[in-house]
């Protein structure tokens, strides 16, 4: 017969003490013991006999707090409850146990435990089922003692500072079913015993110091449904094929690593993935046409790879496909028109590729596309005006391509748009004025086209626009004075066009404006000293135009102002004393005009940047 528990025993001691004295009095041993019980209870124990009486599971427990030092103990309220002379830690914060009172469950994440090593000691909890000390500032090696929780199913270590390789032993945990070992300085090879692990559903070991490879035995894991390696910059050599054999696989996670060859196109047969994460790899080749039998797919991120070749047009398929992330790659061929059936795509990435051909009319079918990145290809054509069809997009960026063509004015049915960035193409006519009906516009980027026309006044109407960008067009006319109802504009920058015209004196009511680009225009007249009341500015370059008259002394008072350029102009008089006063001037360039008097003494900064 085993010997009892020694927590039960005395559990049970207690129980007899609570009943009526007439039924545990019968026979003389029964007396006996009552008696004796009622002795036990009425002592008042030392501290060491209260120590004493503590089960075997709660001494292993007091070992984590000896470890961790009294100020961990004295810092948190769950492990100020670890009382020493209770005689079970049933009752103890973090701990949950058996009916037979034995330890299951020990978990204190963000519990500030402080420890240099993890007791080995732990291990003769030989019931426990759960172990989660995640975020506890736990340091040194994982002990080898640990591979003895035969009942273990989860073990989570994760987010501490814990170094050195996982030791083999872990591959006895038969019973496991998640393991977190992520955010750690762990090293070495993979152990090759994970295969033993044949319960396990969640293996995640990303953000660490792993080298090797990832071992191919990870494929006999069939019960797994999480798998993430990334994070790890020392990981190397090939996905293993057999991976597809992970038919229950959710999450696949191989980022930020060295990992390089191809994707095997067993990846195909993972029925039930969900999240593709590979990127900012070592990866080559082209992307399999068969993760396009990856029907529940949502995510996936292939981009910062060397990834070449055709987007293949069996993406199409993913109609549960939310994020396409492909930019960063050396992609070529056209845009598959197919991508126009992933109806449930919300960010749509190709940019800093080598796509070409135009493109498709189709995406227009997106209907809840919120992102749209094609920017840095060699995409042609024309804008498709269906694009106005995805009436949830937010982001339009196509800069860096060689569109042409005019913007379509159906682009004022995106509500929604944020930011439209076109600049670096070679699109031609007006701006349409239908961008004053996108009210949500913060950034628009139109430099460097073949724009013509004048600036439409419905785009000052927009009160949160920030930057307006327009450098290196054709455009003409003036700059009018309801460019100060556009409240919220950072940068301005008009800079190489053909405006003409007055600078309006409202534009010193643009409180926010920190760059003001005017330059290489036709602006004549004054320069207005309303732009003093812009305090916020850091650069005002208006050389090259035909400004005329005194450089206003009330620039001086722009103490934030960091470069000015007044060149190639008409200016008279003197420069103004005032300039004297700016602080953190670097760039002041005053030639070609028709200045005279005497230089004012500059700030010793804008003096150390003109003798450099």
């Amino acid at each position: 017969m085993p010997v009892p528990y020694k927590g039960t025993r005395r559990r049970v001691c207690f129980k007899l003490r609570a009943q009526p004295p007439s039924t545990t009095i019968h026979h003389e041993h029964t007396t006996a013991t009552a008696t004796a019980t009622i002795y036990i209870q009425t002592q008042n124990p030392t501290i060491d006999e209260m120590y004493a009486s503590l089960s075997s599971d709660g001494e292993t427990l007091l070992s984590l707090i000896s470890a961790a030092g009294p100020s961990a103990k004295a810092s948190s309220s769950i492990l100020s409850s670890w009382n020493p002379s209770s005689l079970t830690p049933c009752s103890w914060q973090g701990i949950t146990c058996s009916p037979q009172s034995r330890v299951i469950s020990l978990s204190l994440p963000n519990t500030f435990l402080n420890l240099s090593s993890l007791p080995s000691q732990l291990s003769s909890l030989s019931s426990l089922q759960l172990l989660n000390l995640s975020s506890t500032n736990i340091s040194g090696s994982i002990p080898p003692s640990f591979g003895l929780f035969s009942h273990l199913r989860l073990l989570d270590l994760s987010s501490n500072s814990l170094s050195g390789p996982i030791p083999q032993e872990i591959g006895q945990l038969s019973s496991l079913q998640f393991l977190y070992l992520n955010s750690n300085k762990l090293s070495g090879r993979m152990p090759p015993q994970l295969e033993n692990l044949t319960l396990l559903q969640v293996l995640c070991l990303q953000d660490n110091l792993f080298n090797g490879s990832i071992p191919s035995q990870v494929g006999s894991l069939v019960s797994l449904q999480e798998f993430r390696v990334g994070g790890n910059p020392y990981l190397t050599g090939e996905i293993p094929t057999q991976l597809g054999l992970l038919t229950n696989l959710t999450t696949f996670g191989a980022a930020e690593t060295g990992i390089s060859g191809e994707i095997p196109p067993t990846f195909g047969n993972l029925i039930n993935l969900q999240t593709f994460s590979l990127y900012d790899t070592e990866v080559f080749g082209s992307i399999p046409p068969e993760l396009g039998l990856c029907s529940e797919l949502r995510n996936l991120y292939l981009h910062m790879n060397k990834l070449t070749g055709s987007i293949p047009p069996q993406l199409g398929t993913l109609q549960k496909l939310t994020s396409l992330l492909l930019w960063g790659n050396a992609l070529s061929g056209a845009i598959p028109a197919e991508l126009s059936n992933c109806s449930s795509l919300v960010v749509l990435d190709a940019s800093a590729n080598d796509l070409s051909g135009e493109i498709p009319g189709d995406l227009g079918k997106l209907g809840v596309l919120e992102q749209l990145h094609l920017s840095d290809n060699s995409l042609t054509g024309s804008i498709p005006w269906q694009l106005s069809n995805c009436t949830s997009l937010t982001a339009l960026q196509l800069d860096k391509n060689q569109l042409s063509g005019a913007i379509p004015w159906q682009v004022g049915d995106l509500k929604y748009l944020q930011s439209f960035f076109l600049w670096g193409n070679s699109v031609s006519g007006a701006i349409p004025s239908s961008f004053g009906n996108c009210t949500g516009l913060y950034a628009l980027d139109l430099s460097r086209n073949k724009l013509t026309g004048s600036i439409p006044e419905e785009i000052f109407s927009l009160k949160k626009l920030s930057k307006l960008l327009l450098l290196g067009n054709s455009l003409s006319g003036g700059l009018p004075r309801s460019v100060a109802y556009c409240e919220s504009l950072v940068r301005l920058r008009l800079g190489e066009n053909q405006l003409s015209g007055q600078i309006p004196k409202e534009i010193g009511q643009l409180q926010n404006l920190v760059f003001l680009d005017l330059y290489m225009n036709h602006f004549s007249g004054v320069l207005p000293l309303e732009i003093a009341n812009i305090t916020v500015l850091e650069l005002l370059d208006v050389h090259n135009n035909h400004i005329t008259g005194e450089i206003p002394s009330q620039l001086g008072e722009l103490v934030n102002l960091e470069q000015l350029d007044l060149s190639r102009n008409r200016f008279t008089g003197e420069i103004p004393w005032s300039f004297g006063n700016f602080s953190y001037l670097n760039k002041l360039i005053l030639n070609n005009n028709l200045l005279t008097g005497a230089i004012p003494e500059v700030h010793s900064k804008l003096a150390e940047a003109n003798s450099a």
